[in-house]
């Protein structure tokens, strides 16, 4: 990559709305209306939707955030004691270069570095 940043990304938000937290839910249309408009939004509140778009080859992708995703998966699931993913094999069939944001800036940093 050259630094300059594309035009066309695709955004998978994963946050899950609550209608009983007002505060999360203006934080996340504050999030939205921040995104530029080149941009297509995907909201996916759902594991298998994340891991079923993850494999599918698109413009560079930016998933926000995996830590938000993954603990609504945990407790969905009530599997904080058996965890099971299908992330990870997911992603190594990108093509493209696709940013992962996660609370522990660590994760990110282990797929790039096997890539």
């Amino acid at each position: 990559m050259d630094g300059s940043a594309p035009t066309a990304v695709r955004y998978i938000a994963t946050a899950r709305l609550d209608a009983d937290d007002a505060d999360w839910e203006q934080r996340i249309e504050a999030h939205r209306s921040r995104r530029p408009r080149e941009w297509t939004t995907v909201e996916s509140a759902t594991g298998a939707g994340l891991a079923e778009l993850l494999r599918t080859d698109a413009a560079p992708t930016m998933v926000d955030d995996l830590g938000t995703w993954l603990t609504a998966e945990m407790d969905a699931a009530q599997a904080w004691e058996l965890p099971r993913g299908t992330l990870a094999p997911a992603s190594t069939t990108w093509s493209t270069p696709s940013p992962t944001i996660a609370a522990d800036s660590s994760w990110s940093a282990r797929r790039w570095a096997s890539a």
